[in-house]
Formats: C-alpha cells, sequence, structure tokens
C-alpha cells in the first residue's frame, strides 16, 4: 500500500497499522481526528510530514521503526535509529 486516499473516509478509526507499506504521504489521514494510534514501521515519510499530521491531531502516538514511540510531546524526526 502506497496510497492512503482511500482510507481518508475512516472518520472513526482509532488506531491504524502502516508498517511494511510504502507509505510516504501522510496528508489523507490529516482528516482521522480520532486516531490516536499510528504504527508506521520503517516507512519513508518525511519529518514535514509527521510534524503536519501531528499538528493536525494533536496527542497522536506514532511508532517509528523498531519500538520507538513519538508523540505530541516529543520532536518527530523520520532518522533511523542506530
Amino acid at each position: 500500500m502506497s496510497d492512503l486516499n482511500p482510507l481518508r473516509e475512516l472518520r472513526k478509526v482509532t488506531e491504524l497499522n502502516l508498517a511494511d507499506t510504502q507509505v510516504q504521504d501522510l496528508t489523507p489521514l490529516r482528516d482521522l481526528k480520532k486516531l490516536k494510534y499510528l504504527d508506521l514501521g520503517k516507512d519513508q515519510v518525511s519529518e514535514e510530514g509527521l510534524n503536519a499530521l501531528r499538528k493536525a491531531i494533536p496527542g497522536l502516538e506514532i511508532r517509528l521503526q523498531e519500538g520507538r514511540k513519538l508523540d505530541a510531546e516529543e520532536r518527530i524526526s523520520s532518522k533511523p535509529n542506530r
């Protein structure tokens, strides 16, 4: 999966696992105001895209890569842990 546009209408979804997909553009998720948890795994999303989503959905917990958690209080980075 690389196109999130079909998910745009899932306004009641609270958790979404997009790990192991080819997602790069998070824009379609911005209207999912009930979303509380998003797992992106190792997807190639930009820091700009993550920050825009965090701004659109305050309090959203985002998991990137191997167990790394980010939430509204932390600086979001798409750089891998090493």
